[in-house]
């Protein structure tokens, strides 16, 4: 009896505490793209790049991309799913999945985010020199100006040591379609 207690206390540590949680989440990039081919930018710590917000809330893809772009006062539509990334930052083992989306601008005025400086509608080929993240202007790159049509999915081991500034350091995985 005494080693059936045992063995039922060591399986539950096992099942509770003996797996470690992996660091690795889902990250959501959204370029909003209005008729005259600008995508919106926020500056953000000094730097331009699309929107963007860590996925961890209790909502649909759908919901928490219309949240993204009510925070910026606008309305969008079409929802596109351009790539999926994932980032392996500074030799770490697990990634960050990057979900980068794109949707069509419906209505509504441009408003700076309450953790950003400015929000300005760029020219896409403009959008890419400004973006300081190699790796994120290259699959800006893919979906945007490349083949919007499809579903982009790479593997890119990323230096972002000397931030805002960083580097890709290997593809594990180039650019393929699904």
């Amino acid at each position: 009896m005494r080693t059936l207690l045992t063995l039922t206390f060591l399986m539950v540590l096992s099942v509770g505490y003996g797996q470690k949680r992996q660091t690795n989440f889902s990250y959501f990039k959204l370029c909003i793209v209005n008729d005259k081919d600008e995508v919106l930018l926020v500056e953000y710590k000094g730097i331009w790049e699309p929107i963007g917000r860590r996925y961890n809330e209790p909502r649909t893809i759908r919901e928490t991309l219309n949240h993204m772009a009510e925070e910026v006062g606008l309305e969008i539509n079409h929802h596109h799913l351009g790539a999926m990334v994932n980032q392996y930052y500074n030799g770490g083992k697990y990634p960050i999945i990057f979900n980068f989306w794109r949707a069509d601008y419906v209505k509504g005025t441009p408003k700076v985010p309450a953790d950003c400086t400015d929000i300005k509608w760029v020219p896409i080929k403009e959008a890419l020199k400004l973006v300081p993240f190699e790796s994120m202007v290259m699959v800006m790159e893919q979906y945007l100006v490349k083949d919007k049509t499809k579903v982009w999915c790479a593997s890119i081991d990323v230096n972002n040591q000397e931030w805002p500034h960083s580097y890709v350091t290997n593809i594990r995985e180039d650019f393929y379609p699904l």
